[in-house]
């Protein structure tokens, strides 16, 4: 079952997106293509690992964790609050110490333009190996978990019917 709902879902293929938002997907592909590849593994097996428990577990585990999900917070919003803080430090620090502060916003302004067009942010090394992930790995997990719990009704077909 977990081997299905993980194949249904690959993180590579557009065709088969689950966040239903184009560029979110764009954007977290974007951002894993700029994630080292241990930090990718790491991610990656933490979700088959929650998988394997919840399916040895049962349903009774999955609402729990669907409501966790949830609550996660994805890289987009960890990287917009960040930028927002560092900019109104900044504007607070160039007022309150030294004018020259005032340039901390513009650079904020111009690493998160950078990430918006690029996916490329100067903290991504950092928010990744903290464990954050992109909204669509997240959306992964949640699709393999109502998958699990039964909510589609391909989730006992072959893999070869599924992608028909």
């Amino acid at each position: 079952m977990i081997a299905v709902a993980l194949r249904v879902i690959p993180l590579t293929d557009e065709s088969l997106s689950v966040t239903g938002y184009g560029c979110m997907a764009q954007q977290g592909d974007r951002v894993r293509g700029r994630t080292a590849e241990a930090v990718i593994r790491r991610i990656d097996e933490g979700v088959s690992d929650r998988l394997l428990r919840h399916e040895r577990v049962g349903e009774s585990a999955v609402d729990p964790r669907l409501a966790e999900l949830d609550r996660e917070w994805d890289v987009d919003r960890v990287i917009t609050v960040e930028g927002a803080a560092t900019a109104l430090t900044g504007l607070a620090l160039g007022r309150l110490v030294d004018s020259r502060l005032f340039a901390v916003p513009a650079v904020v302004a111009g690493a998160l333009i950078a990430y918006a067009a690029r996916g490329w942010y100067p903290l991504l090394p950092v928010i990744r190996a903290a464990g954050v992930r992109t909204a669509r790995e997240i959306q992964r997990e949640r699709f393999a978990l109502k998958a699990l719990r039964g909510d589609f009704s391909f989730a006992d077909a072959p893999v070869r019917e599924i992608a028909r």
